[in-house]
């Protein structure tokens, strides 16, 4: 909905429109007999209808609504679930998704006449990219970018999306240059926490009853990363990412967390890895956080996983590893050898 509407934006206000700059979007979202893209009709009322009995799916957060995709891992799946639970009742998501359903823009996007750039993944479960080809080919002098990966998102660095090449597409577009290299890539130790089994607590306790509970559990997170000279990257849902000084501080850090969420009848999972970094304001970003991240899903819970990188620089530090084989990470190139912390 928000790409239709900056499509109409532009078409009615192109004095107030330098550019239009759409992401995931699809002229409209129901077939039609001269549009073979989207939902069939009926097929989009009985989904409508689980929807209104179901929500949020885990269906609908993978595929036709978030689009998170199905190479997430169920830890990600679990907190954007959480947050929907929050956000609205069944009644407004389905009154909104009906809202897209209505929505068919082809008759006004001839009418924009500023730079356009039609963007999305070429794997997006909630757009077909022949359906964003067809966008673009219907405003004059548009320019269309696919780019790999099976999602809808086009960054997440907590679930292992880069969308660096996504911002150098902007920048480019809207500068008319190339950006120039940052340099600002630094060597960190990351740290990936995430809660386990949270959307069966969330359901347990009752809405307020949980954001409590998440209240407290945060305190306590903030408390040891300042404890242990830590740095809060980002939250997202019932996960953290943080960076340390040292690979030492970041397990002591995730292990006395753990007990104290156990205190609190939580149980978290961790990843500690160290590699360089790209600084992104005051987010991170490159296949490092991916490899902490990834670490992280593999971790049982009040587990803390590691590299063979932290097992290396950890060395003398009185920490105490366990092999637990090398494993395929999603997202990343090369397999790693994980070790688990152990008393």
């Amino acid at each position: 909905e928000g790409g239709a509407m900056a499509c109409v934006f532009a078409a009615m206000h192109p004095e107030r429109t330098r550019a239009l700059i759409v992401w995931g979007c699809q002229a409209r979202f129901i077939t039609a007999p001269d549009y073979p893209w989207g939902m069939d009709p009926a097929e989009y009322d009985r989904r409508l209808a689980a929807l209104e009995r179901e929500w949020p799916s885990r269906d609908y957060v993978r595929t036709w609504g978030a689009g998170v995709g199905p190479d997430a891992d169920d830890s990600v799946v679990d907190a954007i679930l959480d947050r929907m639970q929050m956000a609205a009742t069944p009644a407004a998501v389905v009154a909104l998704e009906r809202m897209n359903g209505a929505l068919d823009i082809r008759g006004v996007l001839p009418a924009i006449r500023v730079p356009a750039l039609i963007m999305a993944r070429e794997g997006d479960p909630v757009i077909h990219p022949d359906a964003v080809r067809d966008l673009a080919k219907r405003i004059p002098g548009a320019r269309v970018m696919l780019f790999p990966g099976k999602t809808h998102f086009f960054s997440a660095p907590w679930m292992g999306i880069d969308g660096e090449p996504v911002y150098a597409a902007i920048e480019e577009f809207v500068t008319g240059s190339p950006p120039a290299p940052t340099g600002q890539r630094f060597l960190t130790t990351v740290a990936f926490l995430d809660l386990v089994r949270s959307t069966e607590r969330a359901s347990e306790l009752g809405d307020r009853a949980w954001r409590d509970l998440l209240d407290q559990h945060y305190r306590a997170v903030r408390s040891e990363l300042a404890a242990y000279n830590g740095t809060e990257i980002d939250t997202a849902g019932d996960g953290l990412l943080a960076t340390f000084a040292g690979p030492a501080s970041a397990i002591h850090c995730m292990r006395t967390i753990a007990r104290s969420d156990r205190e609190l009848g939580l149980g978290i999972r961790a990843g500690v890895h160290v590699g360089e970094v790209e600084r992104a304001g005051a987010a991170i970003r490159g296949i490092n956080v991916v490899v902490a991240a990834r670490v992280a899903a593999l971790a049982a819970a009040d587990e803390v996983l590691t590299t063979s990188t932290v097992r290396d620089l950890a060395a003398g530090s009185g920490i105490h590893f366990v092999d637990r084989g090398v494993r395929e990470l999603k997202g990343v190139p090369e397999s790693r050898q994980i070790f688990v912390v152990v008393d």
